[in-house]
């Protein structure tokens, strides 16, 4: 699929409870954990890009230059950072809509890469996902225009893997060193 047809979002508006807040903000070696993150998906031309963020921006999504899509109600869950990427991705009048998040500092812009070429562009329904050792498919995922209602339809604290389990996905399967994400301030 061409680079130009597809929105990238970076969600960033989790509390970052567990790490006790400001994960993202964090540092992992020289750089913000949220940096790393953001920093695969701006070696890339999309047609449009952003970060969700809630009320409270975290320092990396301002100092990234990056379009900042503000989640007022990211206290309601990842579902609303969700709806938000679906509709900057409408706005941006963009045929698919890539997910990815902040949290997950180690994914690699191979990988990204690898979700594009796997995913088919000619069928608006596709989902290409990244494949988890246990089977499940889960972020980064590439999702086709046609599913953006289903996302919007997302609730809650939940992120899209109960819609990927119930459809078929394309997957593409990477090293399980880049699935790992930050979730308490021993994981840096």
């Amino acid at each position: 699929m061409a680079l130009e047809r597809i929105a990238a979002v970076l969600l960033a508006a989790g509390a970052g409870v567990r790490f006790g807040g400001g994960k993202l903000d964090a540092m992992l070696g020289d750089k913000r954990v949220g940096t790393w993150a953001w920093a695969t998906l701006a070696a890339f031309r999309w047609q449009a890009s952003g970060i969700v963020v809630p009320d409270a921006v975290p320092a990396f999504a301002t100092e990234s230059c990056a379009a900042l899509i503000a989640n007022s109600d990211a206290a309601s869950g990842m579902a609303s950072s969700i709806r938000h990427a679906v509709r900057f991705a409408e706005a941006a009048g963009a045929d698919a809509l890539l997910i990815a998040l902040a949290d997950m500092p180690f994914v690699r812009a191979e990988t990204i890469a690898a979700l594009i070429l796997r995913h088919d562009g000619d069928d608006p329904d596709a989902v290409t996902a990244t494949l988890y050792p246990d089977g499940s498919a889960g972020a980064p995922s590439l999702f086709g225009c046609g599913c953006f209602d289903a996302l919007l339809a997302i609730e809650g604290d939940r992120g899209a893997g109960a819609y990927l389990v119930r459809r078929s996905v394309e997957t593409v399967e990477i090293d399980a060193a880049e699935l790992r994400d930050i979730d308490r301030l021993a994981d840096l």
